[in-house]
């Protein structure tokens, strides 16, 4: 058993509290979450549910439980913990383009100082 898998079964039929949320989000912050409310009930990942709840609650409804939903046991099965991006913002090197000079047109002549140029208001007829 992976550590998800192991987090999940102790679980108490499948439900989540206040106190066990945070641990699902530090394993998994995409893992699927059943919101029961008053009016309906709805899926959404770990990471949002206090988002959601805050807004069930906003809307004068009631959350009456979060549980996991039915057939997580194989996506947990397939579980792997998260690896860190193997770039790290140290390494990011700063952008060494220069600035384009002022009045520069990388498109061709410069209208600011091209007397023969036309341009969009004036077809030269």
């Amino acid at each position: 058993m992976n550590a998800l898998q192991s987090f999940l079964a102790t679980l108490p039929c499948g439900f989540l509290t206040d106190a066990t949320l945070p641990e699902l989000i530090k394993l998994d912050r995409l893992h699927p979450c059943l919101v029961r409310c008053g009016g309906g009930r709805f899926v959404c990942a770990a990471d949002m549910v206090d988002h959601f709840c805050k807004c069930v609650e906003a809307g004068g409804d009631y959350v009456r439980d979060i549980s996991i939903p039915a057939r997580c046991e194989e996506r947990a099965a397939q579980w792997q913990p998260a690896t860190p991006y193997p770039l790290l913002a140290a390494q990011l090197k700063p952008a060494t383009a220069a600035a384009a000079p002022l009045g520069y047109n990388p498109h061709g002549r410069n209208p600011q100082f091209d007397d023969n140029w036309q341009g969009d208001h004036d077809s030269g007829l």
